[in-house]
């Protein structure tokens, strides 16, 4: 071979080795971003989001009514379902936040059905990690609960207690 072509491979080669380092070192600046915006998520969800949840169960739980408060752990999630009157319902108001790992944002999604009744799902967009404060997500609880009790329109069935039901049904 001669010498300009070898030199036209070694020049090749190079070139190919550093493009494959520099990929490299962009994959691992993505893998680290990564990492460090599910860090702040899951530090925001252990600081802001599960005790305002916990805290806010509980005033339900006192005042008649009941919460779930789960994860989603493939959906990088954490949601709080509620549950009025303590009823176990397939429609139940719920409050879930997501990290979305490509805009490094936090969605939030609502749902405001009722048991028996008609409802709402609204995307409330995405937030940056630093928005999402004790007092945002009170805030946000708050709204979700306030619009599905007071807009709630019970069937009678709903109300009438199982002894009652039985013998006057």
């Amino acid at each position: 071979m001669n010498e300009v072509t070898k030199t036209k491979f070694d020049n090749l080669f190079r070139d190919y080795n550093l493009n494959k380092v520099d990929t490299k070192r962009e994959l691992m600046e993505k893998e680290l971003n990564r990492r460090e915006f599910m860090k702040t998520f899951e530090d925001m969800i252990m600081k802001s989001i599960v005790p305002v949840m916990t805290e806010i169960g509980k005033y339900l739980e006192e005042n008649g009514h009941g919460s779930l408060i789960g994860n989603h752990f493939e959906q990088q999630a954490i949601f709080m379902n509620i549950f009025p009157e303590k009823k176990s319902h397939n429609s139940h108001p719920s409050i879930c936040f997501m990290a979305n790992e490509s805009s490094k944002k936090i969605s939030i999604q609502l749902k405001s059905f009722m048991p028996d009744d008609s409802g709402y799902e609204k995307d409330l967009g995405e937030f940056d990690p630093e928005e999402i404060t004790k007092e945002f997500v009170e805030h946000e609880i708050f709204n979700l609960i306030k619009e599905s009790f007071s807009n709630y329109k019970a069937s009678p069935k709903y109300y009438i207690p199982r002894s009652l039901k039985t013998r006057y049904s």
